[in-house]
C-alpha cells in the first residue's frame, strides 16, 4: 500500500474531528479526482458517457485508515495499479507505472492545476471542475488543505484560494471544444479502451478516441492507411489539442490531405466563460425589470431607435 496525508489547516480543523457534510463532500472530491486522472491516463479523457467500468472503481479505490489529531489528517492507504487490478495493468505496464497508484497520479494532476499549467496533459475540463470544489470546503474555519504520500520529506500539494484561482482561470481560458476534420495515418490502436494514433502530413502525433458504438476490428482494419477523422477538438487552456474525439473514421482521398492536414487550433477565445455572470436578484435583467416607463406610444419608441 502507498500511504497519503490529507492535512486540513484552519481554526476549525483542530483535534482531530471533522464536520460530516465536510468530510462527505472532501472524500467525493477525492474519489472524483482519483478516477478522473488515472482514466484521463489511460484513455485521454477523464470523463465519459455511461456507467464508469469496475475496473476503473477498483483502481481507483482507497482506504481511510485513520483520522488524526492536531491539524485533521485523514490518513489513506492506496495499492498500486498492479495490486489493485493486476489482470489490467499488467497489460499495460509500457504505457502506464503500474507501480504508483490512482492517487498518486491524482496528486500529480492536482500539482499542475494549483500551479496554473496551461499546457498539461494531465487534466482536462471536467477535472478543473473537479477541483474547484475544494473551494466549498475552504472558508474561515479551514484555510488551506495539504495532500502529502507518505515518502519522508515528500513535498505536499497545497490547496488555497490562492491556487483555486488559478484552476479557475484554467477553466475560463480553456477554449470551448468544436468540430473539426483532419487526415493523417493511423496508428497504435488500442483494443481495450478504442483510443487511437492520428500522425498527420507534418508529423505530430495526436490522441484521438474512437467512436463508442464502432467495432474494434472496424477500426483495425484501417490501421496504418491514411485516413479522415470527422469529429469534436477538445482543448488544453493555451489552445493546443488535448484530444480528438472522433464521429467517423473513413479512408482518406487525396484532396483530403490537401485539405484537412493542420493541427486545429481554436476559431474563436474563449470570452464567453468571462462575460457570463451569476444574476441575482438586482443585477442582469432583474436590475431592468419592470423600469420601462411603459407610457410611450408604439410611434415615440420607434422614432428614438431610429434615433439611435
Amino acid at each position: 500500500m502507498i500511504k497519503h496525508r490529507v492535512s486540513l489547516k484552519g481554526p476549525g480543523a483542530q483535534g482531530g474531528q471533522i464536520s460530516g457534510f465536510l468530510l462527505k463532500e472532501l472524500l467525493q472530491i477525492l474519489c472524483d479526482g482519483t478516477k478522473g486522472a488515472l482514466r484521463l491516463r489511460l484513455d485521454g479523457r477523464s470523463s465519459a458517457p455511461g456507467n464508469d467500468p469496475r475496473w476503473l472503481e477498483d483502481a481507483s479505490d482507497f482506504l481511510v485508515t485513520g483520522l488524526e489529531e492536531g491539524s485533521t489528517v485523514l490518513t489513506i492507504d492506496a495499492a498500486p495499479l498492479s495490486q489493485a487490478v493486476p489482470e489490467k495493468f499488467q497489460q499495460l505496464s509500457l504505457l502506464l507505472d503500474h507501480t504508483t497508484s490512482a492517487f498518486k497520479m491524482f496528486e500529480q494532476s492536482l500539482v499542475e492545476a494549483v500551479s496554473g499549467q496551461e499546457d498539461s496533459d494531465l487534466f482536462d475540463d471536467y477535472l478543473l471542475r473537479t477541483y474547484y470544489r475544494f473551494s466549498n470546503i475552504l472558508g474561515s474555519d479551514v484555510e488551506s488543505i495539504e495532500i502529502r504520500n507518505g515518502r519522508k520529506n515528500a513535498v505536499p500539494v497545497i490547496i488555497s484560494s490562492f491556487g483555486l484561482e488559478k484552476v479557475k482561470a484554467l477553466r475560463t481560458s480553456t477554449p470551448h471544444p468544436q468540430a473539426v476534420k483532419l487526415s493523417g495515418r493511423l496508428e497504435t490502436i488500442r483494443y481495450s479502451d478504442k483510443m487511437f494514433e492520428l500522425v498527420t502530413q507534418s508529423g505530430e502525433k495526436l490522441r484521438g478516441v474512437a467512436p463508442a458504438h464502432w467495432n474494434v476490428d472496424d477500426i483495425a482494419k484501417l490501421w496504418g492507411t491514411k485516413v479522415t477523422v470527422d469529429g469534436t477538438a477538445i482543448f488544453r487552456p493555451s489552445g493546443c489539442l488535448l484530444r480528438l474525439e472522433a464521429s467517423t473514421i473513413t479512408p482518406a482521398r487525396d484532396i483530403d490531405l490537401e485539405i484537412w492536414s493542420e493541427v486545429p487550433t481554436p476559431s474563436f477565445k474563449n470570452e464567453l466563460r468571462e462575460l457570463n455572470q451569476s444574476q441575482g436578484p438586482k443585477t442582469g435583467l432583474n436590475k431592468l425589470w419592470g423600469q420601462w416607463p411603459g407610457e410611450e406610444t408604439d410611434e415615440q419608441v420607434r422614432e428614438a431607435l431610429q434615433t439611435l
